[in-house]
C-alpha cells in the first residue's frame, strides 16, 4: 500500500511538472494567434477609440492582430463578465475604465468580481470636468455654486454616465453641500452634449474626452483632478476651489482574466508600453482629451488597491442616490 501511494504521488508530481512546463512553454511562446480584444462599449466610443489608436504598434510589437469584439450592456458589464470567465491563456483582453469596473460590481451590476480580472496596464486617465455654456453667467465655479445655494435646486447638472465617474462627481458635489439637481443621460455623451447645448441643463459634469467634441462651446470650472491637466492647464481643481472629495478619476486599463500566466501579463504589458510612449499616440490620445499616463501591471494593481475607499465611498454615494431617487 505504502509502495502504491508514493507512486500515485510521483505519478501526480510528474502531471504537475508537465503540465506547469507546458504553461511556461505556451507563454514563452505568445502570441500565437490573434488576441481577442473585448470592448464592453459600443463601437466608436472613447474605449474604442483609446484601443484603436494603441493597436498599429501593439500588433506590430506582438506580431499577432488584436481583432475587435464589442460586447455593450449594463454598464460594461456585459462584455466585462464575459472576459472574466473567458480561459486565463492571454488570448482573451479587454479594456475598460477603473473604477467604474469595481463600482458595477458594488452595486449588483454584473456576473464578476473585481478580483476575477487582473490590469495588465494604465495607459491613460480621463478626469472628469464641470463645464458651462460660454454665454453662460458664470465665470468661476464659486459663481456658480453661490447661485445653487441661493436657489436650491435651481440648476441642473447633467452627467452622462449613470453610475460612472461623470455622475459620481455630479453626486460628490451635491453630497458636498451644493444643491443641484442631477440629470443623469442614460444614453451617453452624444445626447447628454445635445442637451446642454440645447439649454436642458445648466452645466454638465462629462469626462475630458466626452467634452473635447464641444470644447469651443463650454467654459470649464473644475476639474476633478488632485492635478492639472495638460488639455485646459488653467482650469483648477477640485482641491483648488475647496472640494478635494470631489473627483472624477477615470483611469483606461487594460485587462485579462485572473491567473493569466506573468510572462504573458508581461508580453502584454511591454507592448501597451511601447504604444503608450510612442510620441504619435500620446498626442493622439491628448487631442482625444485623454491624459497619457502609462502604468505598468504592478504599478496598476497598487494604483488600484490604493483607491479602494474612494470605491467604497463611491458605492455609497451611488447606493444613497439609488435610494433617493437621483
Amino acid at each position: 500500500m505504502l509502495h502504491l501511494t508514493r507512486a500515485a504521488a510521483m505519478f501526480v508530481s510528474l502531471c504537475t511538472m508537465l503540465l506547469a512546463g507546458g504553461v511556461a512553454a505556451e507563454a514563452a511562446d505568445y502570441p500565437v494567434r490573434p488576441i481577442k480584444l473585448i470592448v464592453p462599449w459600443s463601437a466608436g466610443g472613447g474605449m474604442d477609440n483609446l484601443a484603436r489608436i494603441l493597436e498599429p504598434i501593439v500588433t506590430q510589437k506582438l506580431g499577432k492582430p488584436l481583432t475587435f469584439n464589442y460586447r455593450p450592456g449594463a454598464s460594461s458589464s456585459v462584455g466585462i463578465s464575459e472576459v472574466a470567465h473567458a480561459k486565463a491563456d492571454g488570448y482573451t483582453v479587454t479594456v475598460n475604465n477603473f473604477p467604474l469596473q469595481s463600482t458595477n460590481v458594488g452595486l449588483g451590476i454584473g456576473n464578476y468580481k473585481p478580483e476575477d480580472l487582473v490590469p495588465v496596464c494604465m495607459v491613460a486617465q480621463d478626469p472628469t470636468m464641470l463645464v458651462v455654456l460660454k454665454d453662460s453667467p458664470w465665470n468661476t465655479v464659486e459663481e456658480f455654486i453661490a447661485e445653487a445655494k441661493a436657489k436650491p435646486n435651481s440648476l441642473s447638472v447633467g452627467a452622462p454616465d449613470r453610475f460612472g465617474p461623470s455622475h459620481g462627481t455630479a453626486l460628490l458635489m451635491k453630497a458636498a453641500g451644493v444643491p443641484i439637481n442631477i440629470v443623469p443621460f442614460a444614453a451617453g455623451a452624444g445626447k447628454g452634449n445635445s442637451a446642454f447645448l440645447g439649454g436642458q441643463v445648466q452645466a454638465v459634469s462629462g469626462t475630458i474626452s466626452s467634452l473635447i467634441p464641444i470644447k469651443e462651446s463650454i467654459r470649464p470650472l473644475m476639474v476633478g483632478s488632485k492635478t492639472r491637466i495638460t488639455q485646459f492647464p488653467d482650469v483648477r481643481t477640485s482641491a483648488e476651489v475647496g472640494m478635494p472629495d470631489v473627483l472624477g478619476f477615470c483611469g483606461r486599463f487594460f485587462w485579462v482574466p485572473k491567473g493569466t500566466p506573468e510572462a504573458v501579463i508581461n508580453r502584454l504589458d511591454e507592448a501597451f508600453r511601447a504604444a503608450s510612449q510612442d510620441p504619435v499616440v500620446q498626442q493622439r490620445l491628448i487631442e482625444a482629451g485623454m491624459e497619457p499616463r502609462y502604468l505598468n501591471h504592478k504599478d496598476a494593481a497598487a494604483l488600484i488597491k490604493s483607491m479602494q475607499p474612494d470605491v467604497e465611498r463611491l458605492i455609497v454615494t451611488f447606493k444613497d442616490a439609488i435610494d433617493k431617487g437621483y
